[in-house]
């Protein structure tokens, strides 16, 4: 889980990967809808294969209150729940 900022999604995915992560979970730097964001690649991205997804900074928050207050725990596991609209364009 990293903060948006500082430097570009492939770069935060990219480290993310290099320390053998199985995803990066970038949380928004700014209380605002997260809808219509896209994580672009800027063009350096060829060898990113991990899945990256950004959430809100409410929900970010979320989990790391959670992390905080349970602390004591060696290993925390979250799961996830993604829900993808598309629409097909011809």
């Amino acid at each position: 889980m990293i903060d948006r900022g500082s430097c570009s999604f492939v770069t935060k995915a990219r480290n993310v990967q290099n320390i053998n992560g199985l995803m990066a979970l970038i949380v928004n730097n700014k209380d605002e809808p997260i809808d219509h964001m896209f994580l672009r690649d800027d063009g350096t991205g060829s060898d990113i294969f991990i899945p990256t997804l950004m959430i809100s900074k409410a929900d970010g928050d979320i989990i790391k209150d959670y992390l905080k207050q349970n602390r004591n725990n060696k290993r925390a596991i979250l799961d996830i729940i993604v829900s993808i609209e598309f629409k097909i364009v011809k």
